[in-house]
């Protein structure tokens, strides 16, 4: 079961043509799906889903956090093994998921748009964590816009300094005592893939980020 996140940057409601882009190449083949920074309310998402019809008849109706700066949405797909089974807005920057499939196998992914400024990065992490530490599912993933990376040499291209070292310094002691990993480093020790880049420069990043419990590391691909 595929899980993904996709960063609007606003979800383009005043123009249909480019919405409807944004959303078919967030959709295309995925089952879980966080969309970060929607700019849309509750009523913005109804409007959408009946000009999407098609669509979203694939989807069960979405999951929200409603916001006209900020936003997370999240779409699971019907054909899924899993059905969601309970969801909580943590902070306004995550929203969690936890799911369970028919052989009640469960697993809670949080969705994350983290904030720029370091300490309430650091805060909403700290929370998503209490969150999770708290809701029982041994199999967790905290996915999305994390704002900052792992690895100054290996995640970032252009920086004249080093914006994420606070955030970054806690994301290496969650993975130094075990409690989750990264899963694309994981998988591509020594790989160059950038998440967010500046247009017509050549400063960009990997800071989105997907990190997992490792009860689920050895079934990712």
């Amino acid at each position: 079961s595929s899980i993904y996140s996709f960063n609007l940057r606003g979800f383009a409601k005043n123009d249909p043509q480019l919405q409807l882009e944004k959303l078919m190449t967030a959709v295309s083949s995925h089952n879980l799906i966080g969309l970060l920074d929607t700019h849309m309310n509750q009523e913005d998402v109804d409007v959408s889903i009946k000009k999407n019809k098609q669509t979203f008849k694939d989807f069960y109706d979405p999951v929200l956090i409603p916001s006209l700066t900020r936003g997370i949405m999240v779409l699971l797909r019907k054909s899924s093994p899993f059905k969601i089974e309970k969801t909580e807005v943590v902070t306004q920057n995550c929203l969690a998921i936890k799911l369970k499939s028919a052989s009640n196998q469960e697993v809670e992914v949080a969705f994350v748009y983290n904030p720029n400024d370091e300490s309430d990065k650091i805060s909403n992490l700290r929370k998503t964590l209490d969150h999770l530490a708290d809701n029982g599912a041994k199999n967790q993933m905290i996915i999305g816009d994390y704002n900052t990376s792992m690895n100054f040499e290996l995640d970032y291209v252009d920086y004249s300094g080093d914006p994420h070292k606070a955030s970054r310094n806690f994301l290496h002691g969650l993975q130094e005592d075990g409690v989750y990993i990264d899963v694309y480093r994981f998988l591509n020790p020594y790989d160059l893939s950038y998440t967010w880049h500046v247009p017509g420069t050549p400063k960009r990043s990997r800071i989105d980020l997907a990190f997992a419990s490792p009860s689920l590391i050895s079934g990712i691909r």
